[in-house]
């Protein structure tokens, strides 16, 4: 006999810690800065980040932001944050499947920094050079995320796409880039649902 899937409905709050596998549209920006003698940037980044979101009944209403770490060219950061909303499509109170949309936005960050090998105090006196350079838009995003919660203790996966509207670099000119593209997250935390 197989065993029968009953989906409730129920409230609750979950925290996790995010670790993700992140592709944001930058190859345009990687070969430039190559082309550059900067270096060339790795299609996908490692992300770090957390999220929280409680659920009422069948709706999930939370936010979540993170970091992108280990980009090959020191001095580039992306950033992302987001305001999400789901709908719980199943749930036997252990295993919870989701639908999440999210709206935010996100940020790639250049800074140039001329090399310097002079002593600490003429740093002050006569500082490097650099130049700053700033590409932020607004982020649309669908993800499904799968969990199991276990006394309290929540493990699971989330996949899903994010699409950048907008935005562009804080200076004339400058190639395509944005902290959009697919994802895949490993979370990691705790909460219930009742």
């Amino acid at each position: 006999m197989l065993p029968l899937l009953i989906s409730v409905a129920g409230f609750g709050g979950f925290g996790h810690f995010n670790l993700s596998l992140r592709f944001p549209q930058i190859s345009e920006l990687s070969n430039y800065l190559r082309d550059k003698g900067y270096g060339e940037l790795k299609g996908y980044f490692v992300s770090t980040g957390g999220s929280g979101y409680g659920v009422i009944e069948k709706v999930l209403i939370g936010g979540e932001g993170g970091s992108f770490i280990g980009a090959s060219v020191r001095s580039e950061s992306l950033k992302r944050t987001a305001r999400i909303v789901g709908y719980l499509l199943y749930s036997n109170k252990r295993f919870n499947f989701y639908g999440i949309l999210g709206i935010g936005g996100g940020s790639i960050n250049i800074t140039l920094i001329e090399d310097y090998s002079g002593s600490f105090d003429s740093a002050f006196v006569n500082p490097p050079r650099t130049a700053k350079f700033s590409n932020g838009s607004y982020l649309i995003k669908a993800s499904l995320q799968g969990d199991v919660s276990l006394y309290g203790l929540s493990l699971g996966l989330k996949v899903g796409y994010s699409h950048a509207l907008g935005g562009g670099w804080n200076v004339v000119g400058g190639p395509r880039a944005s902290a959009g593209g697919p994802f895949l997250n490993i979370i990691v935390g705790g909460g219930f649902l009742f």
